[in-house]
């Protein structure tokens, strides 16, 4: 279920005739509950070291999980022992069983996310000394929190109880067991985080002077920037306590500020052709600066027919969000298995199983930049119709999307430096070399990264525009599709 809430109120108060000053504000928040299945609980499973637990035997002697384990082990002592099965299988003897079990006694997961987000806007334009300027403050904030609702067991709780010999795994319990594990649930607000951005930003354009063909003109835009973005979980998963996060999350608190200009200009060349030649600079604090150009052309040789083309390089900063979101610990789907052991050991810890999967920020992330071309025309057949079609092809050294649950475990060619996570895929010793298909897969990450990523991307913009109607009652009519069939992405699989 999603509740929203949405309100805007916006305004502008002439103060002269050449001078505006206008603001706006909004809030909105929405609510999302998200449910799903119950958590499971095995030695595949890895907690963090952390834990109250993570010092204690069982869950210290290693495992599939490579680190400390959620092991569950059930003696032959326990009164719920299947000792007549186990007999039928081993022929007689009873050994202690390692248990992989989904925690259905404590309920499906079910967990609720709020946030919410005030903005404002306060801003001043008009006309002064030949300039046409617009200047203005926007403060904006967004708020998450998330809020356990059910089915999220504490590990230091449930684990201890399930290892008792108390609990049935195979059939009804007494009701002062299922009190017991539904009393290990957290409940309450797991995390929260807030991201703010407080910006100042002017532009203005003038002309300077005229040329045979036409007026020169510039225009320029300055912006500074403060973002914060933090971070505040709960005690419980400090420690990574919480079965299904995985992993613990320290309070943090990063910002940092971005200045940003830019410096356009309209060239006419001749009466038909004009050029826009333009500059940018950024500067982000702790990530670096970059100076990016962009030319563009217009040629109208006829009034119905225009052509217009343009070469611009790009850059974009990886924002807090993608180097300090939370990490978590997560799996894949049922039913994955390991392209390199699976085939050779034929094991339940390799062939048809899950994998444990990193998510969230990435500290070391570096800028993205692209190169974009475009090149089109645009045609007015009759008066007050256009039709148009722009060309596109774009090629960055770009962000790796997180991948899909397994694009990794299918990828063997991936898994080469995986011991540091880069790579996609880390495994317990060895690495897999010529003959050895390596140790069993501990983790792998899905976290953003940068690295050698060409990224091309091509296509079609078909923008359309029709106006009809008398002088006094005008209608007017605009689209705009798209059309990418051209996307290719070669990753370097030497770069880490």
């Amino acid at each position: 279920p999603a509740e929203r809430y949405n309100l805007y109120t916006a305004g502008h108060l002439v103060l002269t005739n050449d001078l505006q000053l206008y603001g706006s504000a909004s809030y909105n928040q929405s609510r999302q509950e998200y449910r799903f299945q119950p958590s499971p609980l095995s030695d595949q499973f890895a907690f963090p070291a952390t834990d109250p637990l993570a010092n204690q035997a069982p869950y210290n002697q290693g495992g599939p999980c490579g680190a400390v384990c959620a092991t569950i082990l059930l003696n032959p002592s326990s009164p719920f022992y299947p000792t007549a099965f186990v007999k039928s299988i081993t022929g007689g003897p009873t050994p202690v069983l390692d248990i992989r079990y989904r925690s259905v006694l404590t309920g499906g997961r079910d967990y609720t996310d709020t946030s919410r987000q005030p903005r404002l806007t306060l801003g001043l334009k008009g006309t002064s000394a030949g300039w046409d300027f617009d200047a203005g403050f926007l403060y904006s904030q967004t708020q998450l929190r998330e809020h356990d609702n059910n089915g999220w067991p504490l590990y230091s709780k449930i684990l201890p109880l399930l290892n008792s010999g108390q609990v049935n795994f195979f059939g009804p319990n007494a009701p002062a067991t299922v009190a017991a594990l539904q009393a290990t649930n957290f409940i309450g607000d797991s995390y929260k985080t807030r991201t703010t951005l407080a910006e100042f930003e002017a532009s203005g354009s003038r002309p300077l002077i005229d040329l045979p063909a036409g007026r020169l003109q510039m225009a320029v835009d300055g912006s500074i920037r403060k973002e914060k973005f933090a971070t505040d979980p709960s005690p419980e998963i400090q420690v990574g306590d919480i079965v299904g996060y995985g992993i613990n999350v320290i309070p943090q608190e990063s910002q940092r500020n971005v200045f940003g200009a830019a410096l356009e200009f309209q060239v006419p060349i001749l009466k038909s052709l004009t050029a826009s030649p333009a500059v940018r600079y950024d500067h982000y604090q702790g990530t670096g600066a970059k100076t990016t150009p962009k030319i563009g052309l217009r040629w109208k040789p006829l009034d119905q027919l225009l052509f217009r083309g343009s070469y611009g390089k790009g850059f974009r900063a990886p924002s807090l969000t993608d180097a300090y979101q939370p990490r978590g610990l997560g799996v894949t789907a049922p039913g994955q298995s390991d392209p390199l052991r699976c085939p050779t050991t034929g094991s339940s810890t390799d062939c048809s199983t899950q994998f444990n999967i990193l998510t969230g920020g990435n500290t070391r992330l570096t800028p993205e930049t692209s190169d974009t071309y475009t090149l089109g025309l645009v045609v007015e057949p009759i008066r007050d119709l256009s039709l148009g079609v722009d060309g596109f092809a774009r090629c960055s050294d770009a962000r790796l999307p997180r991948l899909s649950r397994t694009h990794h475990v299918d990828r063997p060619d991936q898994q080469k430096s995986g011991r540091d996570g880069r790579q996609g895929v880390r495994r317990g010793f060895p690495l897999p070399h010529a003959g050895h298909s390596g140790g069993r897969i501990h983790v792998q990450s899905r976290r953003l990264v940068f690295r050698d990523l060409q990224d091309r991307t091509a296509g079609w913009d078909l923008p359309q525009q029709c106006r009809a109607g008398f002088s006094d009652h005008q209608r007017q009519w605009r689209g705009d599709s798209t059309l990418a069939p051209l996307r290719d992405a070669h990753l370097d699989q030497g770069s880490g």
